[in-house]
């Protein structure tokens, strides 16, 4: 694959007035580059390239702050150099820099790092790029020909830590013909992929699409492009002003990206009236209520083996539980004891972390966890997918299920969607409620109480499974890769039961009792198992305390589960011991004892084994 060129535009003579792919220059003007310009600008490209990279090196590295500039012809051109492309996040570059040595750089932007130095602009299709040297010695092992490598791209760390994945050639091409193929994607279609160019179905969409000589649309974010937070409605709408005009026939994206499309009503009606083809993959497939096109595929796998290894074509939409498809060539599959899908390949491999090619290379199948716990059907061979691993999450001592809260809160028609989110560190379990109709951004705690409903449906719950707070929101935050966030929306899980807290330590006990046992307000003369609350309640109570830096008595949980101790004995037995020990240590630093203060915590943060003791700043109020 040395000389990409050679390969896939080999009938580019054919199609030369043909656009190849469409940019966005403003909110209602695309911008067509045909494959006669394209071809021409690769070629010189190629030419600096070669000229400014010598000796050449293994990868060459891309940091886009804005999709506006256009990518395919850079990395066109670094291919055809013999290069592979290393895909730097905007957001935090170092990182990935010192996962994977790059003596060269191609940004859009000014990169924030001491160790590269600025050596040359490069102008094209009225873009600018930077090619920054590395002032260090970088080093790669020398590779053999069927290890020669396409990309490399850092993993979100949704399921883990992230890790380096390096992609060669001989993994990515099996999915390029196959799919090409399966979509029979032809030079008249115009393909929309929602996938930045930090996410590896970005590289496969933009194969399929020259192997086919069709059109390329790629999706437009308003703000940095490999920004975790900014992709929202607003984005989707920006879009579709430049989808319409480009009439676009398939459309490849996340299921959390297709839910915003047809909130904006997009499909039946709207600016994919043209679309023939819809490939869903990289979340759990949704439940539709109509067929958006002729074709709808749900597709699956993971970026280690990089990038697609099931597909299935989906007859009724309206189908719960849709199987993850059947193997796509080179790809075979097993299940370890805890029924976790593991998907394996003799050709299909990918270099992952700090793994060597020759601890790669005598394996005649390598194969690599997916995280998600499936149901194997050996009669039909349909493989459904139950839960994530993590999913299944421990509370308490306890394991639970996040995905059966999730389907128990589905069951009710009065909610569109929810995610489950929980924090380990705390304890707290937060259920995130979509409500398409809701007229503002900010997230609403609902009184899970007062709304009938929700009562009923947390009622039915074990009391490990009820949630802390049930949160409704109009859209969910996403990843820059599309997917749904849950890292932003544990965020705001904490912010609604701990950052937002009352002052008064009477005032948070407060709210914390009736976050245990779901009351709205408390009940002053009924004690803790009156209200509903038992032992497992009454240590989920403590530690949301202990999460908060809050000093209470070794002898509260005994009162909080005998039959005598009401709420006001609880209150007072909390406040009179954390405004002793609060006197206590104002006292030790040398303020003067006085019957007028009022202690109140102003800020606690929990320092966990890094040393005996956490900070608290508290504030001593006449």
């Amino acid at each position: 694959m040395t000389k990409f060129l050679n390969v896939f535009l080999n009938d580019v003579s054919l199609y030369l007035n043909n656009y190849a792919f469409y940019l966005v220059l403003h909110e209602n003007e695309c911008y067509g580059v045909t494959y006669s310009s394209l071809t021409k600008v690769t070629l010189n490209l190629s030419q600096e390239i070669q000229n400014l990279c010598s000796p050449f090196n293994r990868y060459i590295g891309i940091c886009a702050k804005s999709n506006k500039h256009c990518l395919e012809p850079l990395i066109l051109a670094i291919w055809n150099c013999g290069c592979a492309v290393a895909s730097v996040n905007y957001e935090n570059p170092n990182h990935f820099l010192k996962l994977c040595s790059l003596a060269f750089v191609i940004a859009d932007h000014d990169l924030p790092c001491a160790f590269y130095e600025k050596i040359f602009e490069l102008n094209f299709l009225n873009s600018s790029w930077f090619l920054y040297k590395s002032k260090g010695v970088t080093q790669f092992e020398i590779v053999p020909v069927e290890w020669e490598m396409c990309y490399a791209v850092c993993t979100s760390g949704s399921t883990g830590e992230p890790k380096l994945v390096q992609v060669p050639w001989s993994c990515i091409l099996p999915n390029v013909l196959e799919l090409s193929d399966k979509y029979a994607i032809n030079e008249k279609d115009v393909v929309y992929s929602c996938a930045p160019y930090t996410f590896d179905p970005f590289f496969l969409d933009l194969l399929c699409v020259l192997k086919s000589k069709a059109t390329l649309f790629f999706r437009h974010t308003s703000h940095n492009q490999a920004s975790s937070t900014s992709f929202r409605q607003k984005d989707i709408v920006f879009d579709s002003i430049a989808v319409d005009k480009v009439r676009v026939s398939i459309l490849l994206t996340t299921p959390s990206l297709f839910r915003l499309f047809e909130k904006g009503g997009e499909f039946n009606g709207g600016v994919f009236s043209n679309l023939r083809l819809l490939v869903l993959g990289g979340e759990e497939f949704p439940q539709m209520t109509y067929k958006p096109a002729s074709k709808v595929y749900n597709i699956y796998g993971i970026t280690e083996i990089s990038c697609w290894a099931f597909i299935e074509e989906i007859q009724d939409v309206q189908q719960r539980d849709v199987s993850l498809g059947k193997p796509l060539n080179g790809v075979v599959y097993r299940f370890n004891e805890n029924g976790e899908l593991e998907i394996g390949s003799g050709s299909r491999k990918c270099l992952v972390g700090d793994e060597k090619i020759a601890e790669l290379q005598n394996q005649c199948v390598l194969y690599r966890n997916t995280g998600d716990i499936v149901q194997h059907d050996p009669i039909t061979g349909h493989i459904k997918f139950l839960t994530r691993k993590d999913g299944i999450i421990k509370r308490f001592g306890t394991k639970i299920s996040s995905d059966k809260i999730k389907k128990h809160f589905q069951k009710h028609g009065a909610v569109e969607d929810c995610v489950v989110v929980f924090d380990r560190s705390s304890q707290m379990l937060g259920v995130f409620i979509l409500d398409s109709n809701k007229t503002s951004n900010s997230p609403e705690p609902l009184d899970i109480i007062g709304d009938g409903i929700m009562s009923n449906c947390i009622s039915t719950l074990i009391d490990l499974e009820k949630p802390n707070t049930v949160i409704k929101v109009k859209e969910y935050p996403l990843t820059s890769h599309g997917k749904i966030n849950t890292n932003a929306l544990r965020k705001i899980l904490k912010r609604v039961i701990v950052a937002e807290k009352p002052k008064s330590i009477r005032d948070v006990f407060g709210q914390l009792w009736c976050n245990a046992v779901c009351l709205s307000t408390p009940m002053e003369h009924k004690t803790f198992p009156e209200c509903g609350g038992n032992s497992a309640l009454a240590v989920q109570l403590l530690a949301c305390m202990d999460s908060m830096e809050i000093n209470y008595p070794p002898n509260l949980l005994t009162l909080l589960l005998s039959t005598s101790g009401t709420y006001v004995d609880c209150c007072n037995l909390v406040a009179e011991h954390f405004e002793q020990a609060s006197l206590e240590t104002a006292k030790s630093l040398g303020f003067r004892q006085n019957d007028d203060y009022t202690c109140v915590l102003k800020w606690g943060f929990n320092m966990k084994k890094c040393i005996d003791a956490s900070p608290n700043v508290l504030s001593l109020d006449r």
